[in-house]
């Protein structure tokens, strides 16, 4: 029997149980199906489907959604099915997030990274989390990524958008696909975010 692959289960994203267990569930999924886009299916999603997609890369730093959760549609505002990742962040944040997605497309790896509203009529903040996880290619060219964005709670959002914690860390683990029979390719490299420009700086040795 093939022992199941050692995939680091992330807790740092968000410190809402909700959140964690849908997110802890969508990477148990995910390493289930060996990072098998062919695999997915979506009635074994549970929880995590309102609030996952199905990213593409057309070009390097650029993406768009091939399916998406119900949820998304609510935080869009609009039907985000074709649209890119970065259409869900403020301006300020759009490189750094499709830095990151060229980053789970291609060392590949899994890259997590919390999320704040701060343009709302509330007193509190609202947070959410993204999660990328890659899939194995299909024909030899660029796979696809697995993704999640889910607000602490699961918070009914609306029309936001979405800014980077920059207190908080990345989680960037290059993985090896497919999964089966393979431990992480490295341990977790958090990289803070501090500056307005992020630079994904891997260690694979």
């Amino acid at each position: 029997m093939t022992d199941a692959p050692m995939i680091p289960q992330d807790t740092t994203l968000t410190t809402d149980p909700v959140a964690a267990s849908v997110l802890s569930a969508l990477e148990t999924d995910w390493a289930r199906m060996n990072g098998r886009a062919e695999l997915a299916d979506p009635s074994r999603l549970d929880t995590a489907l309102p609030y996952t997609f199905m990213l593409e890369r057309t070009a390097p730093g650029a993406t768009r959604m091939r399916v998406a959760g119900q949820a998304l549609h609510g935080i869009a505002g609009m039907e985000p099915r074709g649209l890119s990742l970065t259409t869900f962040f403020e301006d300020r944040s759009r490189e750094t997030v499709a830095e990151l997605a060229e980053a789970a497309f291609t060392l590949p790896a899994i890259v997590g990274v919390s999320l704040v509203v701060t343009r709302r009529l509330i007193r509190k903040p609202a947070r959410a989390s993204l999660l990328l996880l890659p899939m194995t290619p299909l024909d030899g060219r660029s796979g696809r990524v697995l993704g999640a964005l889910v607000p602490d709670g699961l918070t009914a959002l609306r029309g936001v958008r979405f800014d980077l914690d920059r207190d908080s860390e990345v989680r960037c683990e290059p993985q090896i696909l497919p999964l089966t029979g393979h431990p992480s390719a490295a341990q977790p490299r958090p990289s803070r975010m501090g500056r307005p420009q992020l630079r994904l700086v891997v260690d694979n040795g």
